[in-house]
């Protein structure tokens, strides 16, 4: 993974591009996404941020998550053998099968009833880690634009997740300049590093103190 952050302010740059890395190792994504660019400047203000995800998301089976047990003619306890999915396959079920036929016994215990197992085991879940991780994504994007930037637009497509945001009105004309001028070449390296943020702590001998000795 890589993150390229562009800026007139090297340092402003080099602040969000720390920002940025810090944000994806806490919510542990590094993994699934190849490259993050953004571009900043404050005096438009704008800030654009894409996020190209991993094309290698395994595809989820409803075995992977669910274990069935019929109890009765078309009546089926279920339980969610992954909690993380616990909310998404009850909304799904409850679509797919109505909520007066789907009862949620425990966070991760449910009972049908009024179903056929084929409908369960059919059930629309394979892009469901696809759609788990493109959530987690926009997450770190949103904690990524700068304080102040409410006006947001969605620039996503099939490929990749992208906003641009800003404090004022965004116009066509700065989303074309930002196509033309930065996203129509190949994305720059910054020049300095984090040493320039954060100096290398000097190494001091080391005293030892003897008992009741001030440290002055």
């Amino acid at each position: 993974m890589t993150v390229y952050v562009e800026s007139e302010d090297e340092l402003g740059a080099l602040a969000m591009k720390l920002l940025t890395e810090d944000v994806i190792t806490n919510l542990a994504i590094s993994r699934s996404v190849v490259d993050v660019r953004e571009y900043i400047d404050l005096e438009v203000p704008i800030f654009y941020i894409e996020v190209v995800p991993t094309k290698r998301i395994p595809r989820v089976e409803v075995k992977d998550v669910l274990t069935v047990k019929e109890t009765g003619t078309g009546c089926f306890d279920v339980e969610i053998v992954n909690e993380r999915y616990a909310p998404q396959l009850l909304e799904l079920m409850w679509s797919e099968f109505g909520e007066d036929n789907v009862h949620q016994i425990e966070r991760n215990r449910l009972k049908l009833t009024k179903i056929n197992l084929e409908d369960i085991m059919n059930l629309p879940i394979g892009e469901m880690k696809k759609n788990e991780l493109m959530t987690v994504i926009r997450d770190m994007i949103f904690r990524i634009v700068p304080i102040g930037f409410r006006v947001i637009r969605n620039l996503s497509n099939d490929d990749k997740i992208a906003y641009i945001a800003s404090e004022n009105p965004i116009l066509d004309e700065q989303i074309q300049w930002i196509e033309d001028n930065v996203l129509s070449r190949q994305p720059r390296e910054l020049s300095i590093d984090r040493t320039e943020l954060i100096p290398e702590r000097e190494t001091k001998p080391r005293r030892i103190v003897t008992y009741k000795e001030d440290i002055i």
